[in-house]
């Protein structure tokens, strides 16, 4: 993981949502483990659902723009997990990240641009763009509806179903084909489960 700290003209934009701020992030479930989506990271995951890491020296570029193009300063920085701001999904008008269940040997979900909550006294580093935090959660499903409500203004409704992660195979299986299932959805944490909360195309 990297920051990267560029030019002020993107429009960058974190959700409020209570105590908490809400943001995006694109994560790997590989077999019960959280990873990042480049496969660099695993995530370590309390019982009460708070992914967690300590922050650590990380690179840093200041990308400085020039007359004609930009010229980069390397640095470094203390720095979390990075979160993209919440806007940065673009899928705000589509109401859904994008999720890929793989069932071949074993079970992997890939969850791109996903909500995630996370309080500003866990934020260790802002670069403009990302913020880099000490912990982070997925949301429950009731949170889930009400990020809906807020952002998108419309309301999931009864075109939505639940399944466990871990069980996602199983209930997914009509929608299955060649080990892959592209869906559409969020993930959840509920009652000590993570859970996808999935919308059915219409």
């Amino acid at each position: 993981m990297c920051h990267e700290i560029v030019g002020r003209e993107r429009n960058v934009q974190y959700l409020p949502f209570g105590y908490e701020l809400v943001g995006t992030k694109s994560m790997l479930f590989d077999n019960g483990i959280w990873k990042s989506n480049d496969w660099d990271y695993t995530y370590s995951v309390k019982d009460n659902g708070w992914f967690h890491s300590s922050p650590k020296e990380q690179d840093l570029t200041f990308r400085i723009p020039l007359v004609v193009g930009t010229t980069e300063v390397k640095s470094t920085c203390m720095a979390g997990m990075h979160v993209a701001s919440f806007n940065q999904c673009n899928r705000l008008e589509a109401l859904h990240s994008n999720i890929m269940v793989r069932s071949i040997d074993s079970l992997l979900i890939d969850i791109d641009r996903a909500p995630v909550l996370f309080m500003k006294d866990d934020i260790v580093f802002f670069d403009g763009e990302d913020v880099s935090v000490k912990a982070f959660r997925l949301p429950t499903e009731y949170e889930v509806r009400e990020i809906a409500n807020i952002a998108f203004h419309a309301s999931l409704g009864e075109e939505t179903f639940s399944c466990r992660m871990e069980d996602c195979t199983e209930v997914l299986s009509d929608k299955m084909y060649n080990h892959f299932c592209y869906l559409y959805g969020f993930p959840y944490y509920e009652d000590g489960k993570f859970f996808l909360l999935l919308i059915e195309k219409r």
